[in-house]
């Protein structure tokens, strides 16, 4: 009886790693797909946000069996859902300061809505007698607040960083004629160029 359960115990921790691969393995497949251009840092904030969420289940004690293998297995696609958003609602062109500004003003309201929401249920969730249920509640907020808290705090401003800036924005073309609001654009670019070579 000892041999069975160590032999489905394996099996699970086996299977439980290749299903996380292979979840990753999709995502940035559909990453590739719908946000090229920030695919790279998308993956390396999905990347982290399991690593977090993971430690912090094993810190409140979980030892892995059926139910927490295949927990374990839907962080991955749940951790993608915030950075989708933000990675989606990004402009293809403009600086890219203010091209990570426009993705806040899109999408941050409604990504905090929807963690907060994913947040409530999983509090509604922790006063249950089932272990099952109480277990899948501690990981919606944990994978909720995680994944949140990383996409916005950590996956925009990487890409404030690595992000490619295109030679028009039209909001830094708009805060110029603010500064100069007589000058032309020509005017501007010369200032500006006699300016740099002082």
């Amino acid at each position: 009886l000892m041999c069975i359960w160590f032999d489905l115990l394996a099996s699970i921790l086996w299977d439980c790693r290749q299903s996380v691969a292979l979840s990753f393995v999709v995502v940035a497949i559909f990453a590739l797909i719908h946000i090229r251009f920030v695919s790279v840092m998308a993956l390396l904030s999905i990347v982290v946000i399991v690593v977090c969420s993971v430690a912090f289940v094993v810190q409140l004690g979980w030892v892995i069996g059926v139910l927490e293998a295949v927990i374990l297995v839907l962080v991955v696609g749940l951790s993608f859902d915030f950075t989708l958003h933000y990675g989606a609602s990004i402009p293809r062109k403009g600086c890219a300061k203010h091209r990570v500004t426009v993705a806040i003003q899109k999408s941050a309201i409604p990504v905090a809505l929807a963690a907060l929401s994913s947040i409530i249920a999983g509090v509604t969730m922790l006063a249950a007698e089932t272990h099952a249920f109480y277990q899948v509640g501690v990981f919606l907020v944990t994978s909720t607040s995680v994944s949140w808290l990383y996409s916005t705090f950590f996956f925009l401003p990487l890409l404030t960083f690595f992000l490619s800036s295109s030679k028009e924005c039209v909001h830094c073309t708009k805060e110029t004629r603010c500064i100069f609001p007589l000058a032309t654009t020509t005017d501007i670019t010369l200032h500006m160029n006699g300016h740099m070579a002082k």
